[in-house]
Protein backbone atom coordinates (compact mmCIF):
# COMPACT_ATOMS: atom_id res chain seq x y z
CA UNK A 1 0.00 0.00 0.00
CA UNK A 2 2.65 2.50 -0.82
CA UNK A 3 1.05 3.85 -3.99
CA UNK A 4 0.90 7.51 -4.57
CA UNK A 5 -2.62 7.67 -3.79
CA UNK A 6 -2.51 5.85 -0.35
CA UNK A 7 0.38 7.78 0.85
CA UNK A 8 -1.27 11.10 -0.29
CA UNK A 9 -4.06 10.31 1.59
CA UNK A 10 -2.47 9.33 4.78
CA UNK A 11 0.12 11.85 4.86
CA UNK A 12 -3.03 14.42 4.64
CA UNK A 13 -5.01 12.76 7.38
CA UNK A 14 -1.78 12.88 9.98
CA UNK A 15 1.13 15.01 7.92
CA UNK A 16 3.36 11.65 8.18
CA UNK A 17 4.48 9.74 4.87
CA UNK A 18 3.92 6.16 5.38
CA UNK A 19 7.30 5.39 3.36
CA UNK A 20 9.23 7.11 6.50
CA UNK A 21 7.48 4.24 8.82
CA UNK A 22 10.35 2.34 6.42
CA UNK A 23 13.06 4.29 6.92
CA UNK A 24 15.57 3.43 9.49
CA UNK A 25 16.51 7.10 10.56
CA UNK A 26 13.01 8.76 10.37
CA UNK A 27 11.21 9.06 13.86
CA UNK A 28 8.67 7.48 12.68
CA UNK A 29 10.58 3.83 11.94
CA UNK A 30 8.18 0.94 12.93
CA UNK A 31 10.63 -0.70 15.15
CA UNK A 32 11.25 2.27 16.88
CA UNK A 33 8.00 4.11 16.71
CA UNK A 34 5.33 1.86 17.63
CA UNK A 35 2.28 3.58 17.85
CA UNK A 36 3.19 4.71 14.39
CA UNK A 37 3.24 1.46 12.80
CA UNK A 38 -0.15 0.52 14.69
CA UNK A 39 -1.68 3.57 13.55
CA UNK A 40 -0.75 2.82 10.02
CA UNK A 41 -1.43 -0.85 10.05
CA UNK A 42 -5.05 0.10 11.36
CA UNK A 43 -5.08 2.57 8.46
CA UNK A 44 -4.48 -0.37 6.17
CA UNK A 45 -7.01 -2.36 7.75
CA UNK A 46 -9.96 0.51 7.67
CA UNK A 47 -8.90 1.00 3.62
CA UNK A 48 -9.10 -2.34 2.78
CA UNK A 49 -12.49 -2.83 4.50
CA UNK A 50 -13.48 0.26 2.25
CA UNK A 51 -12.58 -1.76 -0.96
CA UNK A 52 -14.37 -4.53 0.19
CA UNK A 53 -17.49 -2.67 0.55
CA UNK A 54 -17.57 -0.94 -2.17
CA UNK A 55 -17.33 -4.09 -3.88
CA UNK A 56 -19.66 -5.32 -2.63
CA UNK A 57 -21.99 -2.71 -2.97
CA UNK A 58 -21.19 -2.92 -6.57
CA UNK A 59 -21.51 -6.62 -7.02
CA UNK A 60 -24.76 -7.00 -5.09
CA UNK A 61 -26.59 -4.09 -7.02
CA UNK A 62 -25.56 -5.46 -10.74
CA UNK A 63 -25.97 -9.24 -9.70
CA UNK A 64 -28.62 -9.13 -7.00
CA UNK A 65 -29.54 -13.31 -7.61
CA UNK A 66 -25.71 -14.78 -7.51
CA UNK A 67 -24.47 -16.36 -4.10
CA UNK A 68 -20.94 -13.79 -3.32
CA UNK A 69 -18.27 -15.19 -1.00
CA UNK A 70 -15.31 -13.31 -0.17
CA UNK A 71 -12.12 -14.79 0.82
CA UNK A 72 -9.95 -13.65 4.05
CA UNK A 73 -7.53 -14.70 6.10
CA UNK A 74 -8.41 -15.36 9.30
CA UNK A 75 -7.73 -13.28 11.74
CA UNK A 76 -8.99 -15.18 14.97
CA UNK A 77 -7.20 -17.77 15.74
CA UNK A 78 -3.71 -15.81 14.49
CA UNK A 79 -4.60 -12.65 15.84
CA UNK A 80 -1.78 -10.72 14.38
CA UNK A 81 -3.37 -10.69 10.96
CA UNK A 82 -4.83 -7.74 11.43
CA UNK A 83 -1.54 -5.74 12.29
CA UNK A 84 0.61 -8.29 9.02
CA UNK A 85 -2.00 -8.44 6.91
CA UNK A 86 -5.09 -5.99 7.20
CA UNK A 87 -7.89 -8.24 8.07
CA UNK A 88 -10.44 -7.17 10.23
CA UNK A 89 -12.92 -9.97 9.88
CA UNK A 90 -15.02 -8.82 12.41
CA UNK A 91 -15.64 -5.78 10.66
CA UNK A 92 -16.23 -7.34 7.35
CA UNK A 93 -18.46 -9.52 9.05
CA UNK A 94 -20.44 -6.48 9.68
CA UNK A 95 -21.33 -5.82 6.55
CA UNK A 96 -23.45 -9.71 5.81
CA UNK A 97 -27.11 -7.54 6.99
CA UNK A 98 -26.18 -5.31 3.86
CA UNK A 99 -25.10 -6.72 1.54
CA UNK A 100 -25.69 -10.95 2.05
CA UNK A 101 -22.28 -12.92 1.58
CA UNK A 102 -20.66 -15.86 2.60
CA UNK A 103 -17.35 -15.60 4.52
CA UNK A 104 -14.09 -18.18 3.05
CA UNK A 105 -11.85 -18.44 6.20
CA UNK A 106 -8.41 -18.89 4.68
CA UNK A 107 -6.02 -20.28 7.27
CA UNK A 108 -2.85 -18.25 8.04
CA UNK A 109 0.39 -19.38 6.00
CA UNK A 110 1.58 -19.04 9.73
CA UNK A 111 -0.62 -22.19 10.84
CA UNK A 112 -0.41 -24.51 8.63
CA UNK A 113 2.51 -26.90 10.37
CA UNK A 114 -0.43 -27.43 13.06
CA UNK A 115 -2.35 -30.43 12.32
CA UNK A 116 -5.38 -30.83 11.76
CA UNK A 117 -7.35 -30.56 14.56
CA UNK A 118 -7.25 -26.47 14.37
CA UNK A 119 -9.39 -26.28 11.78
CA UNK A 120 -12.07 -27.56 15.00
CA UNK A 121 -10.29 -24.36 16.93
CA UNK A 122 -10.71 -22.07 14.00
CA UNK A 123 -14.69 -22.98 13.64
CA UNK A 124 -15.19 -22.35 17.27
CA UNK A 125 -13.79 -18.57 17.58
CA UNK A 126 -16.40 -17.87 14.89
CA UNK A 127 -19.62 -18.97 17.21
CA UNK A 128 -20.00 -16.23 18.71
CA UNK A 129 -23.11 -14.92 16.67
CA UNK A 130 -21.54 -12.88 14.61
CA UNK A 131 -22.47 -15.05 11.62
CA UNK A 132 -24.29 -17.93 10.88
CA UNK A 133 -22.41 -21.45 10.65
CA UNK A 134 -23.91 -21.59 7.13
CA UNK A 135 -22.31 -18.92 6.26
CA UNK A 136 -18.78 -19.63 7.04
CA UNK A 137 -16.36 -21.76 4.57
CA UNK A 138 -13.27 -22.87 5.73
CA UNK A 139 -10.22 -22.49 2.64
CA UNK A 140 -7.95 -25.19 3.07
CA UNK A 141 -3.98 -24.42 0.72
CA UNK A 142 -2.71 -27.85 -0.38
CA UNK A 143 0.54 -25.77 -1.29
CA UNK A 144 3.87 -26.46 -0.22
CA UNK A 145 4.97 -24.36 3.40
CA UNK A 146 7.49 -22.38 4.16
CA UNK A 147 8.43 -24.72 7.33
CA UNK A 148 9.60 -27.61 8.02
CA UNK A 149 7.51 -29.72 7.85
CA UNK A 150 7.65 -33.81 7.69
CA UNK A 151 7.15 -36.19 6.07
CA UNK A 152 6.26 -33.71 3.48
CA UNK A 153 6.32 -30.46 2.49
CA UNK A 154 2.89 -30.08 0.99
CA UNK A 155 0.19 -31.72 2.39
CA UNK A 156 -0.66 -35.56 1.03
CA UNK A 157 -1.95 -38.89 1.74
CA UNK A 158 -2.81 -39.33 5.24
CA UNK A 159 -2.81 -35.55 6.22
CA UNK A 160 -4.52 -34.83 3.73
CA UNK A 161 -7.73 -36.85 4.23
CA UNK A 162 -7.13 -35.60 8.02
CA UNK A 163 -7.21 -31.66 7.07
CA UNK A 164 -10.22 -32.28 5.09
CA UNK A 165 -12.40 -34.45 7.26
CA UNK A 166 -11.60 -32.44 10.55
CA UNK A 167 -12.24 -29.29 8.15
CA UNK A 168 -15.70 -30.38 7.13
CA UNK A 169 -16.87 -31.70 10.59
CA UNK A 170 -16.08 -28.34 11.63
CA UNK A 171 -17.35 -26.28 8.49
CA UNK A 172 -20.64 -26.95 5.91
CA UNK A 173 -18.31 -26.37 3.31
CA UNK A 174 -14.71 -26.60 2.47
CA UNK A 175 -12.60 -25.12 -0.13
CA UNK A 176 -9.48 -27.13 -1.49
CA UNK A 177 -7.28 -24.76 -2.75
CA UNK A 178 -6.07 -25.78 -5.84
CA UNK A 179 -7.27 -28.63 -7.67
CA UNK A 180 -3.96 -28.88 -9.69
CA UNK A 181 -1.84 -28.52 -6.26
CA UNK A 182 -3.04 -31.92 -5.51
CA UNK A 183 -1.76 -35.02 -6.02
CA UNK A 184 -3.46 -37.62 -8.71
CA UNK A 185 -3.01 -40.11 -6.43
CA UNK A 186 -4.90 -38.47 -3.68
CA UNK A 187 -7.91 -36.95 -5.93
CA UNK A 188 -9.53 -40.64 -6.14
CA UNK A 189 -9.14 -40.77 -2.98
CA UNK A 190 -10.52 -37.50 -1.07
CA UNK A 191 -14.31 -38.44 -1.49
CA UNK A 192 -13.39 -40.74 1.26
CA UNK A 193 -12.36 -38.24 3.41
CA UNK A 194 -15.32 -36.38 3.65
CA UNK A 195 -16.84 -35.95 7.41
CA UNK A 196 -19.51 -38.27 9.11
CA UNK A 197 -20.81 -40.00 5.83
CA UNK A 198 -21.42 -43.95 6.16
CA UNK A 199 -22.46 -46.69 4.18
CA UNK A 200 -22.82 -50.47 4.49
CA UNK A 201 -24.57 -52.96 2.23
CA UNK A 202 -28.41 -54.81 3.38
CA UNK A 203 -28.05 -57.82 1.02
CA UNK A 204 -28.37 -56.21 -2.37
CA UNK A 205 -29.57 -52.86 -1.13
CA UNK A 206 -27.08 -49.88 0.43
CA UNK A 207 -27.68 -48.02 3.57
CA UNK A 208 -26.44 -44.40 3.28
CA UNK A 209 -26.25 -42.13 6.30
CA UNK A 210 -24.66 -38.64 5.61
CA UNK A 211 -25.46 -35.10 7.82
CA UNK A 212 -24.61 -33.61 4.30
CA UNK A 213 -26.13 -33.69 0.97
CA UNK A 214 -23.54 -36.56 -0.79
CA UNK A 215 -23.11 -38.63 -3.88
CA UNK A 216 -23.02 -41.86 -3.85
CA UNK A 217 -21.24 -44.73 -7.26
CA UNK A 218 -24.61 -46.10 -8.60
CA UNK A 219 -24.50 -47.58 -12.12
CA UNK A 220 -28.02 -47.05 -13.78
CA UNK A 221 -31.54 -46.77 -11.98
CA UNK A 222 -32.35 -46.36 -8.08
CA UNK A 223 -34.92 -46.90 -6.01
CA UNK A 224 -34.29 -44.32 -2.69
CA UNK A 225 -36.30 -45.53 0.42
CA UNK A 226 -38.43 -47.56 -2.02
CA UNK A 227 -39.21 -45.20 -4.66
CA UNK A 228 -37.86 -44.13 -7.70
CA UNK A 229 -35.25 -41.63 -7.30
CA UNK A 230 -34.66 -38.71 -9.96
CA UNK A 231 -31.54 -37.22 -8.89
CA UNK A 232 -28.93 -38.93 -10.75
CA UNK A 233 -27.23 -39.19 -13.86
CA UNK A 234 -26.42 -43.13 -14.15
CA UNK A 235 -23.05 -42.95 -12.60
CA UNK A 236 -24.08 -40.71 -9.41
CA UNK A 237 -26.91 -40.94 -6.82
CA UNK A 238 -27.27 -37.51 -5.31
CA UNK A 239 -28.95 -37.53 -1.62
CA UNK A 240 -29.94 -35.22 0.87
CA UNK A 241 -28.76 -35.44 4.67
CA UNK A 242 -30.48 -37.96 6.44
CA UNK A 243 -30.82 -42.11 6.30
CA UNK A 244 -30.94 -43.69 2.87
CA UNK A 245 -31.93 -46.84 1.73
CA UNK A 246 -30.52 -47.50 -2.46
CA UNK A 247 -31.41 -50.57 -4.58
CA UNK A 248 -31.66 -51.22 -8.27
CA UNK A 249 -34.41 -49.47 -10.05
CA UNK A 250 -36.51 -51.76 -12.58
CA UNK A 251 -36.68 -48.69 -15.31
CA UNK A 252 -35.07 -44.88 -15.26
CA UNK A 253 -37.14 -42.07 -14.44
CA UNK A 254 -39.02 -40.37 -16.85
CA UNK A 255 -37.08 -36.84 -15.89
CA UNK A 256 -33.85 -36.59 -14.41
CA UNK A 257 -32.57 -33.84 -12.38
CA UNK A 258 -28.84 -34.77 -13.33
CA UNK A 259 -26.98 -31.69 -10.96
CA UNK A 260 -28.17 -29.29 -8.71
CA UNK A 261 -26.36 -26.19 -7.70
CA UNK A 262 -27.08 -23.01 -5.36
CA UNK A 263 -28.42 -24.36 -2.24
CA UNK A 264 -29.96 -27.41 -0.72
CA UNK A 265 -32.60 -30.11 -2.26
CA UNK A 266 -34.70 -30.76 0.77
CA UNK A 267 -37.09 -33.03 -1.39
CA UNK A 268 -37.31 -34.89 -4.86
CA UNK A 269 -39.79 -37.84 -6.31
CA UNK A 270 -40.72 -38.93 -9.73
CA UNK A 271 -43.76 -38.03 -11.14
CA UNK A 272 -45.21 -38.95 -14.40
CA UNK A 273 -43.43 -37.58 -17.44
CA UNK A 274 -41.38 -35.04 -14.86
CA UNK A 275 -39.46 -34.90 -11.54
CA UNK A 276 -40.55 -32.76 -8.71
CA UNK A 277 -38.31 -31.29 -5.94
CA UNK A 278 -38.31 -28.44 -2.96
CA UNK A 279 -35.25 -26.49 -2.07
CA UNK A 280 -33.85 -23.54 -0.08
CA UNK A 281 -31.09 -21.13 -1.83
CA UNK A 282 -29.19 -18.18 -1.21
CA UNK A 283 -28.15 -17.08 -4.53
CA UNK A 284 -30.06 -18.28 -8.10
CA UNK A 285 -30.24 -21.85 -8.16
CA UNK A 286 -29.63 -24.30 -11.32
CA UNK A 287 -31.25 -27.75 -12.24
CA UNK A 288 -29.58 -29.51 -14.34
CA UNK A 289 -32.15 -32.10 -16.26
CA UNK A 290 -31.49 -34.61 -19.20
CA UNK A 291 -35.04 -33.52 -21.40
CA UNK A 292 -36.56 -30.40 -22.58
CA UNK A 293 -38.69 -28.83 -19.87
CA UNK A 294 -42.19 -28.48 -21.57
CA UNK A 295 -43.72 -27.33 -18.46
CA UNK A 296 -42.75 -25.74 -15.33
CA UNK A 297 -44.43 -24.51 -11.80
CA UNK A 298 -42.95 -22.93 -8.99
CA UNK A 299 -44.80 -23.04 -5.50
CA UNK A 300 -47.82 -24.20 -7.45
CA UNK A 301 -47.84 -21.27 -10.27
CA UNK A 302 -46.97 -21.64 -13.98
CA UNK A 303 -43.35 -20.38 -14.48
CA UNK A 304 -41.01 -19.59 -17.49
CA UNK A 305 -37.56 -18.78 -15.73
CA UNK A 306 -34.76 -18.86 -18.44
CA UNK A 307 -33.94 -22.31 -19.49
CA UNK A 308 -30.25 -22.95 -21.66
CA UNK A 309 -29.57 -25.52 -23.71
CA UNK A 310 -26.50 -28.13 -23.67
CA UNK A 311 -25.71 -31.17 -25.98
CA UNK A 312 -26.15 -33.07 -23.29
CA UNK A 313 -28.85 -31.52 -21.16
CA UNK A 314 -30.69 -28.20 -20.32
CA UNK A 315 -30.71 -25.68 -17.57
CA UNK A 316 -33.27 -24.35 -15.38
CA UNK A 317 -32.51 -21.05 -13.58
CA UNK A 318 -34.50 -20.51 -10.39
CA UNK A 319 -34.85 -17.84 -7.85
CA UNK A 320 -33.50 -17.66 -4.63
CA UNK A 321 -35.08 -18.76 -1.60
CA UNK A 322 -37.12 -21.69 -0.68
CA UNK A 323 -39.54 -22.97 -3.07
CA UNK A 324 -41.30 -26.13 -4.39
CA UNK A 325 -40.99 -26.92 -8.08
CA UNK A 326 -42.41 -29.35 -10.79
CA UNK A 327 -40.88 -30.24 -14.16
CA UNK A 328 -42.35 -31.87 -16.83
CA UNK A 329 -40.38 -33.08 -19.99
CA UNK A 330 -41.26 -32.35 -23.72
CA UNK A 331 -39.03 -34.88 -25.54
CA UNK A 332 -35.74 -35.94 -25.28
CA UNK A 333 -32.98 -33.33 -26.64
CA UNK A 334 -32.09 -32.61 -30.50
Amino acid sequence: PMNDWVRDDYRRQTGVDPVSIFDPGSPSFWRRNRDRWLHFSGYRAELALELQRRWLQVIRATTPDLDIVVTQIDDRFDTRMREYLGADTAALLALVPRYDFRLAVEDPATLWDLGPKRYAEIARRYRDGSVEASRLIINLNIVERYQQTYPTKKQTGTELFQLLHEAGNAFQQVILYAEQSISRADQTLLAHAGPSVSARWEGEALRVETQHAAGVSWPGAALVNGRLWPVADGKVVWLPPGRHLLSAAAEAPPLRLLRWTGGDLTMAESVPHGVRFAYRARSRAIALVDRRPAEIHIDGEAASPRLIEAPTHWAVLLPRGEHRVLIREGGLLR
